[in-house]
């Protein structure tokens, strides 16, 4: 399998400002792999655009018979790494939800199948709180800094399949191989707990700001209640 390099062309405005985006493609590709190498699913990423910033990304989720199984939509209207987010996978109606308050809370938000409810959990807005695609971003936003400075940085992750916060530090790393290819750590604060949770790698180019690979945790299609993990290799055509 060839692995080809989705090239996301990001250009920074002032960390202040609104989040812009030139020169990211309006679609991109990944496959699902689990740890031993079967294919689990393929995604199809949308980029929508207004006044030359991203609005919102939609990925829908495809089966490895081409079968659509569900969807995740992150909207970047209040905050470019904390959007509201709503997934659902078709097979059983599970729906996740994240909702930003404006000012200081974030709603967590899941239905299990067959419920007509949803359970919610409330958490405390961060500086650091990313959920949905805003974890790429984040990373985007934080890759100099951390390469530059030879530093760790905090970033705390949603997840609302679980109704979970994971208070997390991230870590870069150049490819000794590769000196554009730099490889992002992202590991739990808590060392107990991190013992049985896998470190988070998503590999990214810094030159070019092209994402690689993820390897970690999916919660959206696989046990809510355990911690499943994937690797997606992205690409910018459809094969």
């Amino acid at each position: 399998m060839s692995v080809l390099r989705l090239k996301i062309g990001i250009v920074m405005a002032l960390l202040a400002s609104p989040f812009y985006l030139w020169g990211m493609p309006k679609e991109f590709y990944g496959d699902a792999y689990d740890m031993k190498g079967k294919l689990l699913f393929r995604e199809k990423h949308e980029v929508m655009f207004e006044n030359d910033h991203v609005d919102k990304i939609r990925t829908t989720y495809y089966s490895v018979n081409d079968k659509l199984v569900g969807f995740l939509e992150s909207y970047f209207h209040l905050n470019e790494f904390l959007p509201n987010m709503f997934f659902k996978r078709f097979s059983d109606n599970f729906i996740a939800r994240c909702i930003v308050d404006p000012d200081h809370y974030v709603v967590l938000m899941r239905k299990s199948p067959h419920q007509d409810y949803y359970f919610e959990k409330t958490v405390k807005k961060t500086p650091d709180s990313v959920a949905g695609h805003g974890l790429y971003f984040f990373i985007l936003n934080k890759l100099d800094e951390m390469l530059q400075q030879d530093v760790s940085c905090p970033v705390e992750i949603l997840l609302p399949a679980r109704l979970s916060t994971y208070a997390c530090v991230m870590r870069a790393t150049v490819d000794p191989d590769d000196n554009d290819v730099v490889t992002v750590a992202i590991k739990l604060k808590n060392e107990a707990k991190a013992l049985f949770i896998k470190t988070i790698l998503v590999k990214v180019n810094r030159k070019s700001h092209e994402f690689i690979s993820y390897e970690g945790p999916n919660t959206l299609f696989y046990c809510e209640k355990l911690l499943c993990y994937i690797k997606i290799n992205y690409h910018k055509d459809k094969e």
